[in-house]
């Protein structure tokens, strides 16, 4: 059923208000004005109801489609659109428009909505502002007049997976993160140091160490050889950070501001990210309520769309690191202190907290925190 616009409800009450006063005081200006807008509003909804009846089917025949596609925020994304002989063009009548409505959605409440003319077939774009994994919550196949006084829409398609992930774009002045010794690096393997010598001896020379004498070798061959230095590889630093996205109320009072508040904690994590993978050294990646990720730089990357702002009595874990190495948490400032995620994993390990504000107002419950949290050294940063 077509629904009145703002503008459509307004004209339907002047009219039946010009009616009503034309009527009452016989004056037929009042009552032309009246009969003119209640004219124009009628004939809208009809129409859009005809229209309605005769597209609903075929409407939902449209192959409209959004390959999987990785992103940065502020990009393009790509839509391919094809309007086959099977569902052939859409006519309108003088002064209605139909058009495909596309809604992505994140689990945050971020949307993106674009409207599309079903009648042209093109690969069309629309930039994504803002990091985030989305999907198509509800396409809608749109009805409307020109003049905005009715609306009638219906959902044609909607999936739940992810079609489009748009991760942060880093921020350069994220935090230079040392990795801690002691137990924090490992070896994989070892190595020996290669030459031109035969199977990494040679010669022995006097003032050798005696205990380098490869005797089974001599036993072979009747010289004396010595095997080569034995070299270590350089060690396999690996860092687990994780994303602590709870957004306490009392300081992020808005939707908007928790988001914003998450995705800086992204934006620095990325930087971090592309920064240590260039030095060689092994990363992973988590946040609350998903398992601890593994891979390469592009793979994190990706990874990064996905985190979302919780706040209230959202209690999603951290998840627990398997494997050895350092462990950092970039966290929010918060004023409630208790059963958190971060409360629970504070008192299991001991973990670096590192608390990331942008607005200078935050600087001071992220200095608390860090107090509170201070059975390792902390840091508040801004």
């Amino acid at each position: 059923m077509p629904i009145p616009r703002t503008v459509g409800s307004f004209v339907l009450l002047l009219g039946f208000i010009a009616g009503s006063a034309g009527i009452l005081r016989q004056e037929t200006s009042l009552l032309v004005i009246a009969t003119l807008l209640l004219s124009i509003a009628g004939y809208c909804l009809c129409a859009l109801l005809i229209l309605k009846l005769l597209y609903y089917k075929r409407s939902l025949l449209l192959s409209f489609s959004i390959a999987r596609q990785r992103i940065c925020a502020g990009e393009r994304a790509e839509v391919f659109y094809t309007n086959g002989g099977t569902v052939g063009r859409f006519l309108c009548l003088p002064g209605i428009l139909v058009r495909y409505e596309l809604n992505l959605t994140t689990k945050d409440g971020r949307l993106i909505q674009q409207s599309f003319n079903p009648n042209q077939t093109d690969v069309l774009s629309f930039v994504v502002p803002e990091r985030g994994a989305y999907v198509r919550s509800a396409d809608a196949f749109v009805l409307l007049d020109s003049f905005g006084f009715f609306r009638c829409a219906w959902t044609v398609f909607k999936d739940t997976a992810p079609c489009i992930l748009a991760s942060p774009v880093p921020d350069k002045t994220a935090l230079a993160i040392p990795v801690r010794p002691g137990g924090k690096a490992y070896r994989k393997y070892r190595t020996f140091e290669r030459s031109d010598q035969l199977i990494d001896n040679r010669p022995y020379i006097p003032g050798d160490d005696p205990r380098r004498i490869n005797w089974k070798l001599y036993g072979h061959a009747g010289d004396l050889f010595v095997r080569e230095e034995e070299r270590e590889p350089p060690p396999h630093s690996r860092l687990v950070l994780l994303l602590d996205t709870y957004a306490d109320e009392n300081l992020f009072t808005s939707a908007a501001q928790s988001r914003r508040a998450v995705d800086m904690l992204c934006e620095k994590a990325l930087a971090l990210v592309l920064d240590l993978s260039k030095c060689g050294m092994e990363l992973a990646l988590g946040w609350n309520g998903a398992e601890i990720i593994e891979g390469s730089a592009a793979v994190l990357t990706e990874a990064l769309a996905y985190p979302v702002a919780l706040s209230g009595e959202d209690k999603s874990a951290l998840p627990q690191p398997d494997s050895p190495g350092a462990l950092v948490i970039f966290a929010l400032p918060r004023e409630i202190i208790g059963d958190k995620a971060l409360d629970r994993f504070h008192s299991e390990q001991q973990p670096d907290i590192i608390f990331l504000y942008e607005e200078e107002r935050l600087a001071a419950a992220a200095h608390a925190c860090t107090k509170l949290y201070a059975r390792k050294k902390r840091r508040a940063a801004g």
